[in-house]
């Protein structure tokens, strides 16, 4: 046989088996694969190829690794990654993968802040829907660090008070590492939606930031319907220009961190720079995260001379201008519980 006839038949041989690998790789691109209901891939923030590549070891179809990681880089999937959870079929081939995670938008976390919640509550919170280390979270909150200062705060002050209220989207997050990307995430919200609109305010008001938020989370944590929140806030800002205490119920239970449904006399001996029964002034820090409607409230006021307000039911205050006025209102409400106390044990 001529060298020519054997250059041909071995011609021939690669041919074929080139034919036969690229059916092989075709097949192992595109054929579905059965991977199980309600199985997704959480690419977290920060994430690299091969941090997703360990998430899809998970499913099995990630084998040979050096080829699937080959076809991540020529489909542009390493390029192209976005954080974020991807929900996948029940069955799908490697190729749709790939194309999953290279095109679709990935679903998000969703977690709701309610105003009036204090620090330790949203850490637990967060906590619960895995996107946080709570101590982790706390510590940030308590002595930020440099990167999550802002020019509008006060160097050395906790966050408490900043964190703004308000339903959130987040990435896949690793707990004990992507805290500061939430507490972020909270201070741009509070600018956006707080400082930005007000700017001009802020400068013709003669309390600080920081004494601002701190007046709100009292406001926050005393007003149940909003036409009485800049009532209140008169009323505390009146408290303050005499030098009166506050007496604001909200800064014992800070103290104490639990929400209790009364005040006890024990509670008022407490030992504690927050009770505002025993010292005058604001308390050191906010006590809780306030809402817009209370940063308003404290920022334009009503124009009121109340000194005192006590609960009257329905979630509405009595106020009062004098002490006598306010001792009066207290009665008639002792007296309305009471008397609402005696009909339900009656029936």
């Amino acid at each position: 046989m001529s060298y020519g006839r054997l250059w041909l038949k071995a011609l021939d041989t690669l041919s074929l088996c080139v034919v036969l690998l690229f059916a092989i790789f075709t097949t192992w691109l595109f054929l579905p694969i059965h991977i199980g209901r309600e199985k997704s891939i959480k690419v977290y923030l920060g994430s690299t190829a091969s941090d997703v590549l360990n998430e899809i070891a998970l499913l099995n179809v990630h084998r040979p690794v050096w080829l699937f990681k080959l076809c991540m880089s020529v489909f542009g999937v390493d390029k192209n990654l976005k954080a974020g959870i991807y929900d996948l079929p029940e069955r799908l081939s490697r190729f749709r993968l790939l194309m999953i995670l290279r095109q679709r938008k990935p679903r998000f976390i969703h977690a709701t802040i309610p105003p009036g919640l204090m620090s330790h509550e949203i850490a637990r919170k967060l906590e619960e829907l895995q996107l946080a280390d709570g101590k982790r979270l706390i510590m940030l909150i308590e002595k930020p660090p440099t990167q999550l200062r802002k020019p509008w705060l006060e160097d050395g002050k906790p966050l408490e008070g900043f964190l703004f209220p308000e339903t959130y989207y987040f990435p896949p997050l690793r707990p004990g590492r992507d805290e500061s990307y939430i507490i972020s995430a909270m201070l741009n919200e509070f600018e956006r939606q707080f400082i930005k609109p007000n700017e001009e305010k802020l400068k013709k008001c003669s309390y600080s930031l920081y004494e601002l938020v701190t007046l709100a989370s009292m406001v926050e944590w005393e007003a149940k319907v909003d036409d009485e929140r800049p009532i209140i806030a008169g009323v505390l800002i009146n408290r303050l220009k005499l030098g009166m205490p506050l007496q604001c119920d909200p800064t014992i239970f800070y103290a104490l961190k639990q929400r209790k449904r009364r005040i006890t006399y024990s509670d008022l001996q407490l030992d504690s720079p927050y009770n505002t029964y025993k010292h005058s002034g604001l308390p050191p820090t906010p006590v809780c995260n306030p809402s817009l409607k209370s940063l308003l409230a404290v920022l334009e006021p009503a124009k009121v001379d109340y000194l005192y307000y006590v609960a009257c039911g329905g979630g509405r205050h009595k106020f009062s201008k004098t002490y006598e006025e306010h001792m009066l209102a207290v009665r008639q409400w002792r007296k309305l519980q009471s008397s609402s106390n005696t009909t339900k044990a009656n029936r």
